[in-house]
């Protein structure tokens, strides 16, 4: 009997070990599949943000009317303004911190095919969406910006040159709450434009908190 009754905790312990060995093995796999699973969701969810708040931005600067607010899903919201001594002014940039590099620090992906500083009114679309990957004190960032850029005809007469500003005036404002964008004013800069005509500028304010 004693024989036996060592056999079978010798079996549960061989038992035991290997269901051990399969669970750690399991999640020595496994967690970083899921880690690069809730990595893709969370850009897939600031993409989507993104996308909306630049459609919200031009869509009321196109209106000359209007106000919302929506929720931001995560990271930090700044907002550069069009008037800042800065390469990223006239922009609104969120910054995610996310479990694995999904871009090597530097690496700059274009979420559309416009990247020129000035395009052309009626076919080019008025902002540059981007997605930048960088590392900083061992964490893994995506930045996704929106920057808003000049539009220009190149057949209409009189020249003119379209261009929506965020936040002119102001400093640099950061959020990761809500972002609230409104409508603020038309001005028109005579010669202002890119191809020498009248620059029509509209002011729309983007403000996170």
């Amino acid at each position: 009997m004693n024989t036996k009754g060592q056999g079978e905790v010798i079996s549960l312990i061989l038992i035991a070990g290997i269901v051990i060995g399969l669970v750690g093995t399991a999640y020595l796999w496994g967690a970083p599949l899921i880690e690069k699973r809730s990595t893709v969701i969370d850009v897939d969810l600031a993409k989507d943000f993104l996308y909306r708040l630049d459609s919200e931005i031009i869509e009321i600067a196109n209106r000359g009317s209007g106000e919302t607010t929506i929720d931001i899903p995560k990271g930090l919201l700044a907002v550069v303004p069009g008037d800042a001594a800065d390469k990223d002014n006239n922009s609104v940039i969120l910054e995610i911190i996310v479990g694995q590099q999904m871009l090597f620090p530097g690496t700059i992906v274009y979420l559309g095919d416009t990247r020129d500083e000035v395009g052309i009114y009626g076919e080019a679309d008025p902002s540059i969406l981007t997605m930048k990957g960088e590392s900083f004190n061992q964490d893994n960032r995506i930045l996704l910006k929106s920057h808003y850029r000049e539009l220009d005809t190149v057949q209409a007469s009189p020249l003119r040159g379209f261009r929506i500003v965020v936040n002119e005036g102001m400093g640099t404002v950061k959020g990761n709450s809500k972002v609230t964008v409104s409508f603020e004013r038309t001005e028109t800069i005579t010669s202002g434009a890119a191809n020498f005509g009248d620059l029509v500028v509209t002011h729309v304010s983007v403000i996170p908190f």
